[in-house]
């Protein structure tokens, strides 16, 4: 679905932003530092709110105009922010407590550890996205 690609481009992108406002000023980063791990938690709260949000309302939107039809007789979820915010939420308590689980001790250069924020926002995306609109077109993920 567009809106999924769409949400893995964004996030992406945005996770890059964040991380050279973050952590821009230097050579090499420690992985093993608590400001990565810190970091981790606004990142993934971040991506997989707006992951849920932006493209639920758009969907939402879509369907009551009738520009794409769901999957047989739909229930649509209601309160999209409260839902945005409770996905989120746990996104960022899994995201954080995963890297803490698995945060290696060692330092990478800058360009590593953007490239590798990108792919967790991606990644991230790729998996809230679809499972927010799921309910909404009533097509089990």
């Amino acid at each position: 679905m567009s809106e999924t690609a769409i949400s893995i481009a964004i996030n992406a992108v945005l996770s890059v932003a964040f991380a050279l406002l973050v952590f821009g000023g230097r050579e090499s980063i420690d992985l093993a530092a608590r400001d990565v791990l810190f970091d981790m938690a606004p990142q993934s709260f971040m991506v997989a709110f707006m992951g849920t949000l932006v493209p639920g309302l758009l969907t939402r939107k879509r369907l009551a105009a009738g520009r794409i039809a769901g999957f047989g007789e739909r229930v649509v979820p209601g309160r999209p922010v409260l839902r945005a915010f409770a996905t989120a939420v746990a996104a960022a308590a899994a995201g954080t407590g995963l890297i803490a689980l698995v945060q290696p001790d060692m330092s990478v250069a800058l360009p590593v550890f953007v490239a590798a924020k990108a792919v967790y926002g991606g990644v991230l995306a790729a998996i809230v996205t679809p499972l927010a609109l799921a309910p909404l077109l009533r097509d089990p993920v």
